[in-house]
């Protein structure tokens, strides 16, 4: 190769590498997975599809300015955190931070508060909670591997013995309405849900814990993609527009 031939290709090289680095960076559908769950009022399902809820309009926001094509994947909870859990390069919201799930992802930022109570029928006459002990003397439904398990499992509810767990909210409300439980643990927001009877439900005692969903990614996510989507929710964050879907 003559002398003018390696230069000619130094400099195609060094447009590459500028390209490369100055050039718009977009992650794949392929690579990023983005996992939901049906939860009113901040993600809204019909059908299998998100059609609204506040944390699905700031993720979809978020997703925009990040430049990160990917579909809202609608699962169980359980299904989406252990893909959260297990899978690279997977975005979940909306997460409660706690404790217990501190180290297993990288968290994003926060997207909403909840504060965190028991919760009954109101034609069950016969419960009187003031305190955490007092909700030990009841039977409690959540579902599995939830946020709301790990915290009861915490309080000293024992699966079993006091405590019923299962796939989905849905089948925590129907086994309060038919008796099979007494008491679950939500937080307030529960009473948007759709599918709630505000008429058939009231919350037991004070509010017993405060925390926040946030959005969150697997340990092995490409720092690119946790970078794009930190910068992306900010600038959400401070645009005037989307204020108002926080903390809703």
């Amino acid at each position: 190769m003559s002398g003018k031939e390696l230069n000619q290709l130094g400099i195609i090289l060094k447009l590459l590498c500028l390209l490369y680095v100055f050039s718009p960076w977009q992650a794949s559908a392929d690579d990023i997975r983005v996992v939901t769950e049906h939860l009113p009022p901040y993600q809204i399902v019909e059908k299998g599809q998100v059609i609204g809820g506040s944390s699905y309009l700031i993720m979809k926001e978020v997703l925009k300015r990040a430049n990160i094509q990917a579909p809202h994947e609608v699962l169980p909870w359980a299904r989406a955190y252990k893909m959260g859990l297990s899978r690279d390069n997977t975005i979940i919201y909306s997460i409660t931070r706690s404790v217990e799930r501190e180290l297993l992802f990288r968290w994003v930022g926060q997207l909403q508060h909840l504060n965190y109570t028991f919760v009954s029928t109101k034609y069950n006459q016969d419960i009187n909670i003031k305190t955490i002990r007092d909700a030990l003397n009841y039977r409690v439904v959540t579902v599995r591997d939830s946020f709301e398990a790990n915290s009861l499992q915490r309080m000293g509810f024992k699966e079993g013995v006091n405590l019923y767990l299962v796939v989905d909210d849905k089948t925590v409300w129907k086994m309060l309405e038919k008796g099979r439980a007494d008491i679950t643990y939500a937080n307030t927001s529960i009473f948007f849900e759709p599918n709630v009877d505000k008429c058939l439900f009231k919350e037991q005692g004070p509010v017993i814990e405060t925390f926040e969903l946030y959005v969150a990614v697997s340990l092995n996510t490409d720092e690119k993609v946790i970078d794009k989507l930190k910068s992306a929710l900010q600038r959400v964050k401070q645009a005037p527009s989307f204020k108002e879907l926080f903390n809703k």
